[in-house]
């Protein structure tokens, strides 16, 4: 691992304000440099904040050591990990113009330390619907297909879907998780076996050192860095409250495009998305193509796509068809909605289920299929 004078500072930097960007900048912009902070700390007369730890102030001292930083590195290149720092060509160009953007990514995998094109999130809630779980794959999908790079969390649900999506693409490059944790910290929510995938044709990053535990103050940090490093966010699903918003809120500060997929009406845990589109913060996206050409992208060479809605001639079929595009709809919800009889519904949906149009899910719950 190559690293200059500036690579190792950033190193530094990292190790002794683990998850405090902003007051490693803080301490840059007070000293004038990192190289000044360093020195202040090694001629002990540096002013350390009076909010930190007795521990945090150790660390920070002994990490500022040649042999200490020597010791750090070598344990990386032993690992595989890759040190991105903010010198580094190869740093995500947008990460840079964000408020706190993280001095160093870690980086494992095939793609560790390599420019990553055409960046663009997607994410959503984890206790997504058969419907978002459909969409976040599709979209990740499309995205890659088209020269994106999907990044997300690799959180389970919408984040760890929509890499998958991508991963089913034949892309070199498909996708990027950023994690809330080290990389050499087991994932333990379900998503090591995608993670793996990710780092056979991926990148997984984190601004965390190898061996940090997640908490619930690291995976808002992270969200930061998923907005930050794209060009847009997709919402896939929301909840009102939840680390998506929050994701979004990073992304609108950061000037970022933010796009969201509208819900049913009728769900009560991922509405969000239906409330950015009310407020007017997020563009509403009904299909891989609408959301490909709002990112201008080519789509000149791509497959040319049947509309189904346009193979139905029935009126009352083409309703039904409408409303179950909009979401998952129970057969009770289609015939409140509708008005047709429980005769012509009927003859409706099983024509449609045999035509391949839509698949009925248990319960009498239907979706397109």
């Amino acid at each position: 691992m190559k690293l200059s004078a500036e690579d190792r500072l950033d190193i530094w930097l990292s190790i002794a304000f683990e998850g405090s960007a902003r007051l490693a900048l803080q301490y840059e912009q007070y000293y004038g440099g990192a190289a000044e902070v360093r020195e202040a700390i090694l001629g002990g007369h540096a002013e350390l904040s009076g909010r930190m730890t007795a521990k945090h102030k150790a660390l920070v001292s002994a990490s500022a050591g040649d042999a200490y930083l020597d010791d750090f590195i070598s344990k990386l290149e032993k690992t595989g990990i890759s040190a991105v720092t903010r010198h580094d060509p190869n740093y995500p160009y947008l990460l840079k113009e964000i408020a706190d953007p993280p001095f160093v990514l870690y980086a494992l995998g095939r793609e560790a330390g390599k420019p990553i094109v055409n960046p663009l999130a997607v994410i959503g809630t984890r206790r997504c619907t058969d419907y978002g779980a459909k969409v976040a794959r599709m979209m990740g999908k499309a995205l890659a297909d088209s020269g994106f790079t999907v990044i997300s969390g690799l959180a389970p649900g919408c984040d760890s879907l929509s890499h998958e999506g991508a991963l089913s693409s034949g892309a070199e490059f498909p996708t990027a998780a950023v994690l809330g944790q080290g990389l050499l910290v087991p994932k333990n929510d379900g998503t090591a076996q995608t993670m793996e995938r990710i780092l056979e044709r991926g990148v997984v990053l984190s601004e965390y050192l190898p061996e940090t535990q997640a908490s619930k103050y690291t995976f808002p940090m992270r969200n930061r860095i998923i907005s930050g490093i794209s060009t847009g966010v997709l919402v896939v699903e929301a909840g009102k409250k939840s680390g998506t918003m929050i994701t979004v809120d990073c992304a609108l500060e950061q000037g970022r495009n933010v796009y969201a997929v509208p819900c049913r009406i009728t769900e009560v845990y991922n509405c969000g998305t239906n409330d950015m589109l009310r407020q007017g913060i997020a563009q509403p996206v009904y299909s891989e193509e609408d959301l490909l050409l709002r990112l201008g992208a080519d789509l000149r060479y791509s497959e040319p796509s049947v509309d189904p809605i346009t193979l139905i001639k029935d009126p009352g079929m083409k309703q039904l068809f409408e409303l179950i595009a909009l979401g998952e709809k129970s057969f009770d919800d289609l015939f409140e909605i509708s008005g047709l009889s429980v005769e012509q519904l009927n003859m409706h949906l099983t024509e449609m289920e045999f035509s391949g149009l839509i698949k009925q899910l248990p319960g009498r719950v239907y979706t397109l299929n």
